[in-house]
């Protein structure tokens, strides 16, 4: 196959997907291999930057075969990845994050929640950077990390000579060179973006999770899910119900965080969707719904690896700006509107059930705390 091709790497939690797009952003080939994940106590959560390399390259060489496109046709590769920190020693050997752990495991990943206390003394300083990260800042970003790191594995602490974000690790990885990404320094790690000036090349995404704390707008990792309504059934019918209670709490959230936003200077009426959620069209129709707001899709249905390839393709010189990439590679697809149906009003009342929720789990703690305060 002729042309020129840019290649997109997308490192979730449980994979590292592989797609390898032409000059306009088509998709010709995907391929995704699994990474392994270890949990050796509560709230520890460890991968292998070795691992994810070699599923990153294994993935390469399968879009490759698939595609017959020889490997000096691609000009350009580019990474994202989860808000997971890696840890290396000399030689850019892995050094283990726990202190009786294997040295191959080295990531700390994003939903690791072992630096709970350290993000809490961070936010108790009331410092200054915090506005910058919505007041609190999350036991999943990197600094409470490095600070549980340093207290609590000084061996580690020492031996490293480099911690990275994940996707910085990976362009280190690729290219040998020590850069970093504005938009990891800022979003994970308190970089003061504004305060230097940077160019309009520097983007990047942020994963969410469900039942594992909240990170917008209340920012609270110890939150817990609560199901409230069950009944002894176990039919088809009432796992249904069960799971779009699950999407429409997921889309409420969304609406907390839109309204949030708007109430705080924005004017949020529209949703670029990207991700997973977008192959779903109950999720799709149920965030217009509550959100009243329309959603605009890709053409291109796996955007996040279209995103790495317009990185890749500027990153290579072949578009000057990101801006000029997306307008040859990304076209929007099909938009989903909100129904006039008069669901609005039945959301808008279980909206308000799904605020009052959260009122009442806090209260919930709130007694248990107080009767085990007194015994």
């Amino acid at each position: 196959m002729s042309g020129t091709y840019f290649i997109g790497c997308d490192v979730g939690t449980g994979s590292a997907r592989i797609g390898i797009f032409n000059q306009v952003g088509e998709m010709v080939a995907m391929h995704s291999h699994t990474i392994k994940i270890w949990r050796p106590r509560p709230n520890f959560v460890e991968q292998s930057s070795d691992d994810i390399w070699d599923a990153c390259c294994r993935s390469i060489k399968e879009v490759l075969n698939k595609s017959d496109i020889r490997p000096k046709q691609v000009k350009g590769v580019g990474f994202d990845a989860t808000c997971s920190l890696v840890a290396l020693g000399e030689y850019d050997k892995p050094i283990p994050v726990s202190p009786d752990g294997p040295d191959h495991q080295n990531v700390m990943v994003w939903m690791d929640h072992r630096a709970s206390k350290e993000a809490d003394e961070i936010n108790n300083t009331n410092h200054e950077v915090l506005r910058y990260v919505g007041g609190t800042i999350s036991p999943e970003m990197e600094p409470p990390k490095l600070l549980w790191l340093k207290r609590n594995n000084p061996d580690t602490w020492n031996k490293a000579i480099r911690f990275f974000d994940l996707a910085d690790y990976l362009v280190y990885r690729a290219t040998g060179t020590d850069v970093r990404s504005v938009c990891t320094k800022t979003c994970k790690w308190t970089y003061l973006a504004h305060e230097d000036p940077v160019s309009e090349d520097n983007v990047g995404r942020w994963d969410n999770s469900y039942f594992h704390g909240n990170r917008s707008p209340r920012a609270d990792p110890s939150l817990l899910g609560s199901i409230c309504g069950l009944r002894l059934s176990n039919t088809i019918e009432d796992l249904a119900l069960k799971y779009l209670a699950t999407i429409q709490a997921i889309a409420y959230g969304t609406r907390h965080i839109i309204e949030t936003m708007n109430n705080n200077g924005y004017s949020i009426a529209k949703i670029m969707a990207t991700g997973g959620g977008t192959k779903n069209d109950l999720f799709l129709k149920e965030h217009a719904d509550i959100c009243r707001c329309d959603i605009i899709l890709p053409r291109e249905r796996e955007a996040v690896l279209l995103g790495g390839a317009v990185l890749g393709s500027v990153a290579s010189g072949h578009y000057t700006s990101v801006t000029k990439a997306m307008v040859e590679m990304n076209h929007a697809g099909r938009k989903i509107t909100p129904d006039n149906n008069g669901v609005q009003a039945y959301h808008d009342a279980k909206y308000e059930v799904f605020l009052k929720m959260y009122d009442d789990e806090i209260s919930y703690f709130n007694i248990m705390d107080q009767k085990l305060q007194k015994a």
